[in-house]
């Protein structure tokens, strides 16, 4: 995209779940990879700070020299909840021209016993066309996530293997949409998988256990860098 003449400087924002959300330090261990995104994006972090005009208090802002990741992802939500909850809304209050909107959901997608997240796969366009008639109108850049890899390599447990099932299915229902509206689609799935098996002894991440918390789902410090060195660096070239 071409850059924008303003001073304001160009907006990353984040729309997604748990695995992207910035905490707080009364929830460490448990890290997004979105409070870590700074770091690949522009190497230098500025400050931290809420967004005064954001009423989501999850809500965290990581300045670097040349861009603003606004961070509005929150734990629980599914592309469903995260609209109706109308945090899109404030997302797209605050979106201009040549900024980039991320948006990652799943996990919580496919929760048919929790109707307030669960999105049939039917539905799904409904959900996703509201962020695309909205990037588009405004001139933002979108580009669509598949959720991060559930741990099923470390250990052996059979519901995760079941989510893992499931998560697919709407992960080429995401992808196809993306492609059919021509917009950059990442798999960080695949990417993570690539990167795992790939013959580079110098790769700083091979643990995939010392990524994740108990759950296998969430991420520990070194998983969200690990996923913000994914996520940044394939973002920047597209950038």
């Amino acid at each position: 995209m071409n850059p924008t003449f303003s001073s304001r400087k160009t907006h990353i924002f984040l729309a997604g779940d748990s695995t992207m959300q910035a905490y707080p330090s009364t929830r460490r261990p448990q890290f997004g990879w979105g409070e870590a995104l700074s770091t690949y994006v522009d190497n230098s972090l500025l400050r931290t700070f809420h967004r005064s005009s954001c009423s989501f208090e999850q809500q965290k802002s990581f300045e670097t020299p040349n861009y603003i990741i606004d961070n509005c992802g929150m734990a629980g939500r599914s592309i469903k909840s995260f609209t109706h909850e109308q945090r899109h809304l404030d997302i797209f209050r605050h979106m201009e021209a040549y900024d980039y909107l991320l948006i990652e959901f799943g996990h919580n997608d496919i929760a048919k016993d929790k109707p307030e997240r669960y999105v049939p796969l039917t539905e799904l366009y409904a959900y996703y066309s509201l962020f695309i008639q909205q990037a588009r109108e405004k001139k933002v850049q979108l580009i669509i996530l598949s959720p991060i890899l559930i741990d099923i390599y470390s250990h052996n447990d059979p519901k995760l293997h079941s989510m893992v099932r499931q998560l697919k299915t709407y992960v080429d229902e995401i992808e196809f949409m993306a492609r059919q509206h021509s917009l950059p689609f990442l798999h960080v799935g695949k990417m993570a998988l690539q990167y795992f098996y790939s013959d580079n002894p110098s790769h700083p991440f091979l643990d995939i256990e010392q990524l994740y918390l108990d759950d296998h789902v969430h991420l520990t410090e070194k998983g969200a860098h690990f996923y913000g060195h994914l996520i940044g660096n394939a973002l920047k070239t597209l950038m």
